[in-house]
């Protein structure tokens, strides 16, 4: 058992808590938790102490980078190492934890040549020391797009497909963490790009988005309907909604969108692609990454697409520069609808993109969760002042008409605490009025949960560790929303220390258990749960 593990669960606490860690030691602890780690392919026991609820039963099963270099040659994008599978098997009480290495075309092919040799985020493909200039020129405009898909996972039919922003889709085996299949988004639909959260519509269908660049640049909404293995993962996908760019030159970043009963919500936010600069930074030796800044000029845009046909309402709504890479939860209610997401003020996020900036401790940023609240037509056209038309009671949220047709947004703050990699009870609660979420709180240490009605908070910490995306699982049958239990796989890089999954009550938020894993567990970034 791991010896003076700290549990903290408070209310309504405020972003002053401190990891107590020097600047030099936080330093070293960052850089190994950005380390190359081992696979454990042989599944290992975790040591318990606590009690595991008996009902739960399944796969917690996880995905991230893994290893960031490839012989002499690192990653220059924390975001470009390679796909690290990785399970925590819980069944009657026990943990047993293994990892392997995704063997992506990506990844074996890279092994087999000593180098890096496709594009990432962040990192040029080395150069095939044996092709001549003219070869490595060509080789520089038909490199394809990586398979090395290490954000996320989705679930098509019965089975289990690995996600990035490239098109591509690897099918894994959750049982022995193998790569069975790859598909391209791409072979089906007119795009060069896909999210790596897309949603699950009531009926088995699926909605991603993928944005598709050109003299014209759109950001496209897709519909994968449920199908079967023998028609084909992607048989049948189409681009429902084709949402023109502002700036077909500086089109915007995104990382996912919302979706409630009758709507898509997508931000076109201030975080710009120079499409130029990539098109010349393979000739140039620019990185990809060199090509993402933070617009503090530009407005961002909230665009509202109906589900039912694609079509977008022609109401534009704005609201100060601001970036989001991750929505928590949109819904509708009395003809408006609420939109929910982690936001940053500017770009310096984009800062941690930067390996080397991430093994030196990260930049410091803020995303802060903030409710927007659109009004609809029936609101706007019958409201008697044009300075307020949320009406909405319980938020502080506004939304003004402008002279110019525009609505201006301001949002409300849900929470002072920074928070990131937000969950919900999806499965229940994702498109509907809901009340809690879970996210990783004010500082690498602490998870949280917020109650979006009354502006509270509870937090657990181990100021020791790391902590990684918390994951909301209801208990079967059950009745209330945070009914279950929330696992979170904590990361500790002290020298002699081991890594745990933690378990806590949906409830109350206090640990239930933990399971120690003798093994090396990296950080990762986005998980599912799969029930047994």
């Amino acid at each position: 058992m791991k010896q003076g593990f700290k549990n903290r669960c408070t209310a309504a606490m405020t972003d002053t808590v401190s990891t107590g860690r020097g600047k030099e030691e936080k330093q070293t602890l960052f850089a190994r938790l950005f380390d190359s780690s081992q696979e454990t392919p042989t599944p290992v026991e975790a040591e318990i102490s606590g009690s595991i609820p008996e009902w739960l039963s399944g796969v917690f099963f996880r995905n991230g980078p893994g290893q960031y270099e490839i012989g002499e040659y690192p990653v220059n994008a924390s975001i470009d190492g390679f796909a690290l599978l990785n399970k925590f098997e819980i069944s009657r009480g026990t943990v047993r934890y293994s990892s392997r290495f995704m063997q992506s075309k990506a990844y074996v092919d890279s092994i087999e040549a000593q180098r890096l040799v496709y594009h990432g985020v962040g990192t040029l493909a080395i150069p095939d020391p044996c092709k001549n200039i003219f070869q490595r020129f060509l080789a520089d405009f038909t490199t394809e797009n990586t398979d090395n898909c290490n954000v996320n996972f989705v679930k098509l039919d019965e089975d289990y497909f690995a996600l990035t922003e490239s098109t591509k889709l690897v099918k894994v085996d959750p049982s022995r963490l193998n790569v069975e299949a790859t598909v391209d988004m791409a072979n089906y639909v007119d795009v060069n790009t896909s999210s790596a959260h897309p949603h699950y519509g009531e009926d088995g269908d699926i909605f991603s988005m993928g944005s598709s660049y050109g003299r014209k640049t759109f950001y496209n909404i897709i519909k994968i309907p449920k199908s079967n293995e023998a028609d084909g993962y992607l048989m049948g996908a189409s681009i429902l909604c084709k949402i023109p760019a502002t700036s077909s030159l500086r089109p915007s970043y995104y990382h996912s969108f919302a979706m409630t009963k009758n709507f898509f919500v997508f931000i076109e936010q201030s975080v710009t692609l120079n499409v130029p600069k990539i098109l010349v930074s393979k000739l140039f030796g620019w990185d990809p990454s060199q090509s993402i800044g933070f617009d503090s000029k530009r407005m961002a845009k909230l665009v509202v697409i109906r589900r039912e046909d694609g079509a977008i309402l022609p109401r534009i709504y704005e609201t100060d520069p601001m970036m989001c890479l991750h929505h928590i939860n949109a819904y509708e209610e009395d003809n408006h609808i609420v939109v929910d997401a982690c936001c940053y003020d500017d770009g310096a996020v984009l800062k941690n993109f930067s390996l080397r900036d991430m093994r030196n401790g990260g930049a410091v940023t803020k995303s802060l969760a903030k409710r927007f609240i659109l009004p609809l037509e029936a609101i706007i056209t019958t409201s008697a002042s044009s300075e307020d038309l949320v009406t909405l009671s319980g938020s502080s949220a506004t939304a003004s008409l402008r002279n110019d047709g525009t609505v201006r947004c301001n949002p409300e703050v849900l929470c002072d605490i920074k928070s990131e990699m937000p969950r919900i009870n999806y499965d229940a609660f994702n498109g509907k009025k809901y009340r809690y979420f879970y996210s990783v709180g004010s500082n690498e240490s602490q998870i949280m949960k917020v109650d979006v009605v009354t502006k509270t908070q509870k937090l657990w910490s181990d100021h020791d560790c790391f902590v990684s995306e918390p994951i909301f699982v209801p208990r079967p049958d059950s009745l209330d929303e945070d009914e279950g239990v929330v696992l979170c796989s904590i990361i500790d890089t002290r020298e002699g220390e081991r890594s745990y999954l933690v378990i806590l009550d949906g409830k109350t938020f206090e640990e239930l258990a933990r399971a120690t894993v003798p093994a090396d567990v990296p950080i990762g970034l986005h998980g599912i749960f799969i029930d047994n």
